[in-house]
């Protein structure tokens, strides 16, 4: 792990945000849009829902706010003025200039539910939603999160989540998930690059340096050489049976690699939260990208999905 010099990044420049994030929000709950001083808000839509109309009549009102400083603007509205009659998951779109930012709006936390052996070794598996924001087509882990059926596993009961591409509040979601839903596996995957890579360790570092800028997340937050938890260790060993899980793939024909490098992004977030939890194996497998999805994609994707949770269970059999 490289901990050399902050990166050439000012965390401090205006950039879009949604503020707070991804996950369950009450109606009385207040929403922020952060943006460059000056700026205006492209588009800001609900399911594909234009709000930007009703937004200027809360604003109008004095039922949302706009605040005007030296280096930004802040628009401020509770969730249930801006999205009255709501349902339970909504997924709230912004783009201003060439920024874009994504959030997920739940009523309540994702709900506990398994699906196959009643009797079986619970199972969570995760992917993510589509990066980055602006991102046109789906993300291949949660493609594979989706196409894997339960029902032809031995021995499990799997529950599936797909995770908002934020730091902090992608690795809350799956650590809220894990204490309250009690998986004896944990098994994320993530969008990866040419490879299917079983990683081995994960990190006490968030840091997107590698890109000019800094890369912002989902909603719009940038990360550079920042530790997750200050009191936790600097590294965390993946705690899955990986020989198994190896020689899996490769009897479907796959060519799975070690990695001991997941990023310092929100996969390698994702991963550090899980593994300090009390889930007694977990671990996280990238995937090799790809953007389109006909029906023979998404049947190896579930194939891959499916062979890693089947070693996985069978190691604990």
């Amino acid at each position: 792990m490289d901990a050399g010099s902050p990166p050439d990044i000012d965390l401090r420049a205006p950039r879009l945000v949604i503020a707070p994030g991804s996950g369950a929000l009450g109606d009385g709950d207040g929403l922020c849009v952060e943006l460059p001083a000056g700026g205006a808000l492209d588009a800001l839509d609900a399911d594909g829902a234009d709000l930007r109309p009703r937004l200027e009549r809360l604003l109008e009102g004095g039922l949302a706010t706009r605040a005007d400083e030296e280096r930004r603007a802040r628009i401020e509205v509770r969730v249930g003025d801006l999205l009255p009659g709501r349902g339970e998951v909504v997924e709230l779109r912004a783009r201003a200039g060439a920024a874009a930012a994504r959030v997920q709006l739940r009523r309540a936390p994702a709900p506990e539910r398994y699906e196959g052996e009643p009797a079986g070794v619970r199972v969570l598996v995760t992917g993510f939603q589509p990066f980055p924001a602006d991102c046109p087509h789906d993300n291949v882990s949660a493609v594979a999160v989706e196409a894997l059926d339960p029902a032809a596993l031995r021995g499990a009961r799997v529950m599936r989540l797909v995770l908002p591409v934020e730091y902090d509040r992608a690795a809350a979601a799956i650590a809220e998930v894990i204490g309250r839903c009690r998986p004896e596996v944990v098994i994320g995957f993530g969008q990866g690059k040419a490879a299917l890579a079983l990683e081995e360790v994960a990190y006490n570092l968030q840091d997107s340096g590698d890109h000019a800028g800094g890369r912002p997340d989902n909603r719009g937050v940038v990360r550079a050489q920042a530790r997750i938890d200050p009191a936790a260790p600097d590294e965390r060993a993946a705690r899955l049976p990986l020989d198994a899980i190896e020689a899996a793939l490769a009897a479907l024909g796959e060519a799975p690699l070690r990695s001991r490098d997941p990023g310092r992004y929100v996969c390698n977030d994702v991963l550090f939260a899980s593994l300090g939890t009390g889930a007694p194996r977990a671990g996280f497998i990238h995937l090799p990208r790809t953007t389109a999805f006909d029906a023979e994609v998404r049947a190896r994707l579930g194939r891959i999905a499916a062979a890693a949770v089947q070693a996985a269970i069978d190691a604990l059999l």
